[in-house]
């Protein structure tokens, strides 16, 4: 068999209902290039793996199982996925979505192919709450469609299972295996080596979303402490000033977000929600957000008090 062209690199742990229709999505794609399907199951307790072998059987020299003894956790099992990827392209879906459009990895091939200084394509995804069937289209389309591919900038937030990008990262810098937003941290560190396009011409993958999802049905907070603790560590890899200011750019607004989400959203005397009134509806109310999280959360000496403060509030809620 020849080398892939395109390594479909997919990570899955109890997707027993959802597995299936991922790998006939793979299956029916259309290229005029070899692929390989290199899934990487982390020691699920349902039939995945049974399903996966099965898959495996029928398709020997297409999908390549990686079956783990024991839970790796998810960015550690991606991590071993992608280090038996040997394809130049890498396409991301994870087990519980799927694709639709069978010309999809072609079309994104062809424009990488003919556009050497871009190193990333992504394209629109529809989200489906699997527990109501309720659809929502991303907002890609909407804020990309009428822009040229040079004009968006490789970080700019996708979904997972719409990524191929050029096989191009050898060894993961940082805490990479302790994020969770791993394709913001995977698309971060491939703006180093090129940019990126939206192609308008694939049709939307789909992406579920379900109770098991490691980030679907999180609450807010958790978003947003994770956000937090992304943009940070990228902080601590950044390799040049225009990274150092972008990030602390991000991080700022991410640390508003917080402090306001603990403004708003804990019990408080009724002084304290008065005040918080007053200041929600007051034109300073970004610049006291803004001061109030840098000041929380940067001053050396004040970190413990941002802590202490964040802690209370869990406690108050309860």
């Amino acid at each position: 068999m020849s080398e892939p062209v395109v390594s479909i690199m997919v990570i899955t742990y109890n997707q027993e209902q959802f597995i299936s229709d991922a790998i006939e999505s793979f299956i029916e794609q259309k290229c005029n290039f070899p692929l390989e399907i290199v899934i990487g199951d982390d020691c699920s307790t349902d039939n995945t793996q049974n399903i996966i072998r099965e898959y495996s059987s029928k398709y020997p020299t297409l999908i390549k199982p990686i079956l783990n003894p024991v839970n790796l956790g998810p960015l550690p099992n991606a991590i071993n996925v992608l280090e038996h990827c040997t394809g130049k392209y890498i396409a991301l879906c994870e087990g519980d979505d799927f694709w639709i459009d069978p010309l999809k990895l072609q079309k994104q091939v062809d424009f990488l192919e003919q556009n050497n200084e871009y190193v990333l394509s992504f394209h629109n995804v529809i989200a489906v709450n699997v527990i109501d069937d309720k659809r929502t289209r991303t907002e890609l389309e909407r804020e990309l469609f009428n822009k040229k591919p040079e004009e968006i900038p490789v970080e700019h937030p996708t979904h997972t299972s719409s990524m191929l990008f050029r096989n191009v990262i050898g060894i993961f810098p940082g805490d990479f295996n302790k994020i969770i937003s791993g394709d913001s941290y995977l698309q971060f560190i491939l703006a180093r080596y090129g940019k990126s396009t939206f192609q308008k011409n694939i049709y939307p993958n789909v992406r579920r979303r379900h109770p098991q999802s490691i980030w679907s049905y999180k609450d807010q907070e958790y978003k947003i402490e994770q956000g937090i603790y992304l943009y940070e560590r990228l902080l601590e890899i950044a390799i040049n000033k225009n990274e150092v200011k972008y990030l602390n750019k991000i991080l700022i607004k991410h640390r508003i977000r917080y402090v306001k989400f603990l403004w708003t959203n804990r019990r408080k005397p009724e002084s304290m929600v008065t005040l918080n009134k007053t200041i929600k509806e007051a034109w300073i109310s970004r610049l006291f957000c803004y001061l109030l999280a840098y000041f929380l959360t940067t001053m050396p000496l004040v970190s413990p008090a941002y802590k202490y403060f964040k802690n209370s509030a869990r406690t108050r809620l309860k």
